[in-house]
């Protein structure tokens, strides 16, 4: 199946726009205006279906564009399109794919500097959340051992070390309580436990 020749005839409008067609072979197309890029890929094998935005260096998804479109009809009809593997299902998701990008994507399309520069923020809060919730996800278990063992100072340490946003109540409760017996007798980082 060649996905380019078969969406090409949906994306017209996007010629009439004023983007250039910049690549075109079996597993997707992309165009290009001025500063704005628009990449249309379609891998079967991998079951994957994407649409990316690249604007004055800021690369994101059409999910990424429309975070706040939840109530549009076609772009939630989009979503829960399989990824295309025949003639008939790329005409659906791409004329689907025509109705969102002439509806909701407008701004995206023309480079709207306050929307790419909103997007590149929020998947930047979305990143720094990923890497904080990998580290607590990395530290708990530790810490909880050091805390079961009675290793007060390493607990409080590695309680320490995860965001306070992330610590759930009782982890809260333990980070103070090791800090507080984290050189007391009895605690193993004193030198006198068991």
């Amino acid at each position: 199946m060649d996905f380019s020749a078969l969406a090409r005839p949906h994306l017209s409008f996007l010629k009439e726009a004023g983007f250039v067609e910049t690549r075109a072979d079996e597993y997707g197309l992309a165009f290009r205006r001025g500063d704005v890029e628009l990449s249309i890929s379609c891998v079967p094998a991998r079951i994957e279906f994407e649409v990316g935005f690249v604007c004055r260096g800021v690369q994101c998804s059409l999910s990424d564009i429309l975070a706040e479109a939840y109530e549009s009809p076609s772009w939630n009809e989009l979503q829960r399109q399989p990824c295309p593997r025949d003639a008939q299902s790329v005409s659906r998701v791409i004329s689907l794919l025509a109705e969102v990008l002439t509806t909701l994507c407008e701004p995206a399309l023309r480079g709207d500097a306050k929307l790419y520069a909103r997007v590149a923020a929020e998947c930047e809060t979305r990143h720094r959340f990923w890497v904080q919730q990998q580290a607590a996800q990395d530290l708990r278990p530790r810490a909880e051992r050091a805390f079961k063992n009675r290793r007060y100072a390493e607990a409080a340490e590695l309680y320490g070390k995860i965001d306070a946003s992330m610590l759930e109540p009782n982890e809260i409760a333990k980070l103070a309580y090791a800090r507080k017996y984290a050189r007391e007798p009895g605690s193993r980082d004193s030198g006198s436990g068991a």
